[in-house]
């Protein structure tokens, strides 16, 4: 009769090793988020590194899988170690990118740059302008007057691709453009601003985002800007954009629900504090500080690909001796989270995802990635694969998992801890593995006051040493 093996007890917070630190050192290195992201790991780098800096030498190559906003990535090439950023997200691949330096250059002079991107935006936003010209008026109407109300009727009128009835001579032609790109798959300048003007981003905001994305895709085509450039100026647009989010948590599963059935107080003042970020005030500082951000003394490499697509001959390949990986497994589909800024930095747009013959609340694109670590059924399977192939590779992997607590609903896991650590065990051993409780507990994003009140998720490492 076969039995399952023991589970590892959890060890000492880490706490107690990052006051024993200096304290600028226990806050962990100076890393930038370009975005808001689910589980975003910047609160907890201080215990992470405590963890990982026993594991690893300067010099040594490591790997963060589903990087995300690249700030685990930035912290481990802050170790002087050699980084491969994964994943499959374009979005998350940009911000990797620029953080880590990958393919700089000279650097860039920001001043000389942010001229020349203004005037390469310049003839798309005056296309588009013209095209939205009496909704613009009015939405920059409603903002001088801070009428709340006003905002959403325009966002609710506003032509667009979606809508039932979006027959209209000025918009006609904007729109042909972006069915043909979307069914060719192909860059052009037209490409939030039919989806998701009016509800996600003002219809000024949409506008300038497609004006400097496309900027980008023509300063790059020209030889005026190198890779790194391109990457820094696309998270900065990134960052400029979920600034400008009007939806719960800075996120794109769906925008504000502002329809007449619901009291509409916290909106109208939540939409004209969204509506009044300005894009190329916010996009222009992020470009400067990621200037001065990027690491770049070590050879990076960023790959934009599904973790289960990496295999153990690359990380023989480029000698990596640790695996960070920080895996969405709940039922929650990060590409539902992301799908706007996905699309803005692949610079394309897809046609849009239908349900029972409308587009989603969410206004998603057809055929985004599912990951495979969001399924229950599909989860022990890769978890294992992804252990399978660190091991074979004799690299020490390390987990990042938050723990739901007892009799909570809100956010279920599709492996739970004593899975993932049985997976584990049996592809390391039981001697090898061990589970570190971190000192503090998962950030919802929602309003508190829709947060379950039940919920007390404390984060901890998972880790597999390799012999």
């Amino acid at each position: 009769m076969s039995v399952a093996p023991a589970l590892p007890e959890p060890a000492p917070h880490a706490t107690a090793e990052a006051e024993r630190r200096p304290a600028a050192q226990a806050a962990g290195p100076d890393v930038v988020r370009p975005v808001q992201y689910l589980g975003n790991k910047q609160r907890s780098l201080g215990p992470i590194l405590s963890a990982i800096s026993g594991l690893i030498r300067p010099g040594d190559a490591a790997a963060d899988l589903f990087s995300g906003t690249s700030v685990v990535s930035q912290a481990l090439a802050a170790l002087d170690l050699s980084v491969t950023a994964v994943d499959v997200s374009p979005a998350c691949a940009e911000m990797a990118r620029a953080t880590l330096g990958v393919g700089r250059g000279n650097g860039l002079d920001s001043r000389e740059l942010l001229t020349s991107w203004r005037e390469a935006s310049a003839q798309g936003e005056d296309v588009l302008i013209s095209a939205f010209a009496g909704w613009i008026q009015r939405e920059r109407e409603a903002l001088a007057a801070r009428d709340g109300k006003a905002l959403i009727g325009v966002g609710r009128e506003v032509p667009q691709v979606w809508r039932s009835a979006v027959g209209h001579p000025a918009t006609d032609g904007v729109f042909e453009a972006w069915h043909e790109a979307a069914r060719c798959r192909r860059a052009t300048t037209p490409l939030l601003s039919p989806v998701v003007a009016g509800s996600y981003l003002g219809i000024e905001q949409a506008i300038k985002v497609d004006a400097r994305r496309q900027a980008i895709t023509q300063m790059a085509k020209a030889g005026q800007i190198d890779d790194w450039q391109a990457s820094t100026m696309v998270t900065a647009l990134l960052a400029a954009t979920s600034a400008a989010a009007f939806s719960p948590g800075k996120h794109f599963a769906q925008p504000h629900r502002t329809d007449d059935s619901k009291d509409l107080g916290f909106h109208c003042g939540r939409i004209i504090v969204d509506r009044s970020v300005d894009i190329d005030a916010v996009a222009e500082r992020w470009l400067e500080q990621l200037e001065n951000q990027a690491r770049w003394g070590r050879a990076h490499e960023v790959l934009q690909l599904p973790v289960d697509s990496v295999d153990t001959s690359k990380l023989v390949a480029r000698g990596i001796r640790l695996v960070y990986a920080d895996p969405p497994y709940t039922a929650q589909q990060y590409s539902r989270f992301y799908h706007v800024l996905d699309t803005l930095a692949d610079g394309r747009p897809s046609p849009l995802q239908l349900h029972r013959g409308s587009v989603t609340s969410g206004l998603y694109p057809d055929n985004r990635y599912l990951s495979p670590c969001c399924s229950k059924r599909q989860a022990p399977k890769a978890f294992s694969q992804l252990a399978g192939m660190c091991r074979a590779a004799d690299a020490t992997l390390v987990f990042s998992y938050s723990t739901s607590a007892a009799g909570s609903t809100g956010n279920q896991r599709m492996i739970s801890l004593d899975e993932l650590c049985r997976v584990l065990v049996g592809v390391y051993g039981p001697a090898a593995v061990e589970v570190t409780e971190l000192d503090h507990g998962y950030r919802q994003f929602n309003h508190r006051d829709s947060a379950r009140q039940s919920r007390d998720d404390p984060e901890v490492l998972v880790i597999a040493h390799a012999p």
